[in-house]
């Protein structure tokens, strides 16, 4: 027991002195915005599936130091932090299935542990009427009382849990308010917070992410930096570099910084991230 108490410690030190000894990176940055701007890996996703190390030179090489880990592909997940060591890569996060927080928290706070990772969550709330109609109370009082359990566990390691939205979030509640209020109100304000993809913000509820930036600063930790255009049939909008579709994303992006957002991780949800990638880094270096 005490070895593997000296372990885990050890672990954690390494952890928090990669953090504090992260490399400056200005990537993405340019006179009015200074972020930690980062990219999730699932953007290289067909690459990744096919040669995972392949994926994270293509991330290397465009010159990204701040990681969202994904999909590890058939690799263990100390072959996956193995890379990601190797590249230079400072871990950030990490998106688990709700399930898994449900069924066994502690392996998932080991696995999180494992990654090397600040903050671990999970990218879907399970929606019984699917996302487009959304999530209702009896469901947001569920998954609040899972996700503070894993949290409570994942703070005795220096971690926080992260809650990443969709559209489901943002249905109506009651008196103005949407079901993601209820989810900050029953969530422990000080170990849970949010990773905003800002796209799912605005379709199809229409909410507006600098409200929201503004409503909740502090809570709000990491972005998904992205952008898209309307599409004419109604269905979920196509994705396009940042700059090139209709989110005000200068005012995004101000607001957030004002707010206390600490990570802006890229995702890019199109086919072509070769392309896609750079131009919206281009793009955020270039806007006035």
């Amino acid at each position: 027991m005490k070895r593997l108490f000296i372990t885990l410690s050890l672990i954690l030190f390494c952890a928090a002195t990669a953090f504090a000894d992260a490399p400056a990176s200005t990537i993405g940055n340019n006179e009015w915005f200074k972020g930690k701007v980062g990219v999730n890996l699932y953007s290289y996703r067909q690459i990744a599936s096919k040669d995972l190390n392949k994926a994270m030179d293509v991330a290397k090489e465009v010159g990204f130091v701040y990681i969202e880990c994904n999909n590890p592909y058939g690799h263990s997940l100390q072959e996956y932090r193995k890379m990601v060591d190797e590249h230079g890569f400072i871990p950030v996060s990490r998106n688990f299935g709700f399930d898994q927080w449900e069924k066994n928290p502690e392996q998932t706070v080991q696995d999180a542990i494992t990654l090397g990772v600040k903050y671990a969550g999970t990218a879907y709330l399970p929606c019984k009427g699917g996302r487009d109609k959304g999530l209702t109370e009896e469901e947001v009082r569920h998954h609040a009382e899972v996700i503070n359990k894993a949290a409570k566990l994942l703070a005795q390691h220096g971690m926080k849990f992260q809650i990443h939205n969709h559209s489901q979030e943002f249905a109506p509640y009651k008196d103005g308010k949407t079901m993601f209020d209820l989810l900050m109100e029953l969530t422990d304000p000080e170990n849970v917070v949010v990773e905003l993809d800002i796209t799912w913000v605005v379709y199809p509820w229409k909410a507006d992410p600098v409200e929201i930036i503004k409503k909740y600063p502090n809570r709000i930790k990491l972005m998904h930096v992205k952008d898209f255009t309307p599409s004419p049939d109604g269905k979920y909008p196509g994705s396009v570099p940042v700059g090139k579709g209709s989110l005000p994303i200068k005012e995004i992006l101000v607001a957030a910084q004002e707010a206390g957002v600490e990570y802006y991780l890229i995702e890019d949800e199109a086919n072509q991230p070769l392309i896609d990638v750079p131009e919206t880094i281009k793009n955020l270096e270039n806007m006035k």
